[in-house]
């Protein structure tokens, strides 16, 4: 006997206990002490026992302990970018803006609404145009003396939007006085400036 209890450890003891357990003794241990379990022992000796409530000397045998907590783990691998979500509804239209003050007069050296012909007929509110003549389909458009044809970038444009102009400074001529062929063309490609069309000189 003496052999044996040498050999009895607290370890020893709990792991029978558990073997106790597992076995069943839960059961009668709950049943014979009301549903509340105490594993007794005695630490001189190594004496074990189940019972509802442990005797004098004896000591509550007590297992689970909760260990300290351990080192924390290195950071895990970032996810995968969820799906994207729908799209809203969108937000109603805001209210309309104040309106801006009025930006200063742009600066047009000449202007005119012109109808081909020798002489053409120059509309009457003209501005920078002296006089213009049609040649052989083509319209010379002749500017004030103090405005350089050739520096100029004229624009013109058609009533009739399906006939394009093109407008080419100092290409035409009536003596010294160089002025700004404008040339319109119908639908086949021929030239055609039977069009009235108007010129704006920037």
């Amino acid at each position: 006997m003496r052999k044996i209890r040498q050999h009895l450890t607290y370890s020893k003891v709990a792991a029978t206990l558990a073997v106790f357990l597992a076995a069943g003794g839960v059961a009668w241990a709950a049943s014979s002490s009301g549903g509340v379990i105490h594993a007794c022992y005695k630490k001189r000796g190594g004496a074990l026992r189940i019972a509802g409530r442990c005797r004098h000397g004896e000591r509550p045998l007590s297992w689970n302990h909760i260990g300290p907590v351990g080192p924390r783990g290195s950071r895990g691998f970032t996810g995968k970018t969820g799906a994207a979500g729908a799209a809203g509804s969108t937000g109603l239209q805001g209210p309309v803006g104040k309106e801006g003050p009025k930006g200063e007069t742009g600066q047009v050296r000449a202007w005119a609404t012109i109808t081909p012909g020798n002489p053409a007929k120059i509309k009457e509110g003209s501005h920078g145009v002296v006089s213009a003549k049609t040649f052989s389909g083509i319209t010379c458009v002749f500017l004030e003396p103090s405005i350089e044809v050739a520096s100029t970038s004229p624009v013109v444009t058609s009533k009739i939007e399906d006939i394009p102009f093109a407008a080419s400074p100092g290409s035409c001529s009536e003596g010294q006085t160089q002025g700004v062929q404008v040339k319109g063309f119908d639908h086949a490609g021929f030239a055609n400036t039977t069009e009235t069309f108007s010129i704006v000189v920037p």
